[in-house]
C-alpha cells in the first residue's frame, strides 16, 4: 500500500508539475505575472538585451519602435563572436554584423543604432544594466527596454534599480508570449532567477 501511494503521489506531482504546463494556455497563465507592457510610451532610445533564443524577435521588435517614431535610437551590445557565413560578403560574419544588417534591412539606418562595449559579469542581465548605466548616453531620459515577455519583468527590475533616477525605464516586449521562441522554455527557472534578483541588495 505503501509502495502505490508514493507512486500515486510521483505519477500526480508529474502530471501538475511538468504534463499540464505543456498546455500553451496553461503556460501562457503561468508565465502572465512575467509579462509588463508599456506599449503607448515613447522614449528617447530603446537598449535591446543581448542573446537568447528570442534574440531576433528582438532586433525586429526594436525596429519597429523605430519605424514608428517611439525611439529615435537604438542601443545594442556589440558581440564579436563569429557568427554564420555571409554568401554575398563571402566571409564569416560576426553576431554583431548581423545585427546592423537586420536592423537595416527594416530600414534603420546606421546613425539610429549605438553599439556600445560588451558587459562583463556572471549574471547577465545585471551586468548589462551596469554596463548601460554606464555607457548610457547623457541626453537620454527615458529608455524603453526590448526583450522577451518572460524575462521583461526581472530585465524592469534589474534595470530600475541601477540605472540613476533620472532615467526612466519603461518595458517593451518584443512579442507575446504565446508567440515568442522562448515559450517551452521552464518558466519555473525565470521565476527563481527573478525571486534571486529580487533578494540581491546591489549596490
Amino acid at each position: 500500500m505503501r509502495i502505490k501511494r508514493w507512486l500515486l503521489i510521483a505519477v500526480t506531482a508529474w502530471v501538475i508539475c511538468v504534463a499540464v504546463p505543456t498546455i500553451p494556455a496553461v503556460r501562457v497563465l503561468l508565465a502572465s505575472p512575467l509579462v509588463i507592457n508599456s506599449m503607448g510610451e515613447p522614449a528617447d532610445a530603446c537598449y535591446v538585451l543581448a542573446s537568447g533564443d528570442a534574440f531576433t524577435e528582438r532586433l525586429v521588435a526594436a525596429a519597429d519602435l523605430y519605424q514608428m517614431h517611439r525611439v529615435r535610437q537604438i542601443i545594442l551590445q556589440r558581440d564579436d563572436r563569429t557568427s554564420y557565413y555571409n554568401f554575398v560578403a563571402q566571409a564569416s560574419w560576426t553576431a554583431n554584423q548581423w545585427s546592423l544588417d537586420a536592423l537595416s534591412h527594416r530600414g534603420v539606418p546606421a546613425n539610429a543604432i549605438l553599439v556600445i562595449d560588451p558587459a562583463t559579469g556572471m549574471l547577465g542581465t545585471l551586468a548589462e544594466a551596469r554596463n548601460v548605466s554606464r555607457l548610457l548616453p547623457s541626453d537620454v531620459h527615458r529608455l524603453a527596454l526590448v526583450t522577451s515577455a518572460p524575462h521583461m519583468r526581472r530585465s524592469l527590475l534589474t534595470f530600475r534599480r541601477i540605472l540613476s533616477s533620472g532615467v526612466t525605464v519603461t518595458p517593451y516586449p518584443a512579442s507575446d508570449f504565446a508567440s515568442s521562441a522562448e515559450f517551452y522554455r521552464p518558466i519555473w527557472l525565470e521565476y527563481l532567477k527573478l525571486g534571486g534578483y529580487a533578494l540581491m541588495a546591489w549596490k
